[in-house]
């Protein structure tokens, strides 16, 4: 019994104690209309952060995407130009496809 008394107490002892705010938001009141308006403001805000951010991500996916379909169409093209000189032949792109 003394054991757990005394880890309960180590363990309560260590937690980190946090300084209540005095804002009439974290009370049962209801918040003013200044109050509402800068929540709103901030929200807005915080918002349109992560809306750039976001936007700033996909562009950098899409740069990303792009650039890698074309390095495999160049990969793609040199090959088949490769194949064809290895031929010594003059084949359509049809015909070397099947080829």
């Amino acid at each position: 019994m003394n054991d757990e008394a005394s880890s309960a107490a180590a363990a309560s002892s260590s937690r980190v104690a946090f300084d209540v705010a005095t804002d009439s938001t974290l009370r049962d009141e209801a918040p003013t209309a200044a109050q509402v308006e800068e929540r709103r403001k901030n929200n807005r805000d915080m918002f349109n952060k992560k809306r750039v951010h976001l936007l700033d991500d996909l562009i950098y996916n899409l740069d990303l995407l792009v650039y890698a379909q074309l390095s495999a169409i160049y990969y793609m093209e040199s090959v088949l130009e490769e194949t064809l000189r290895n031929h010594d032949t003059l084949l359509t792109v049809h015909e070397a496809v099947r080829f």
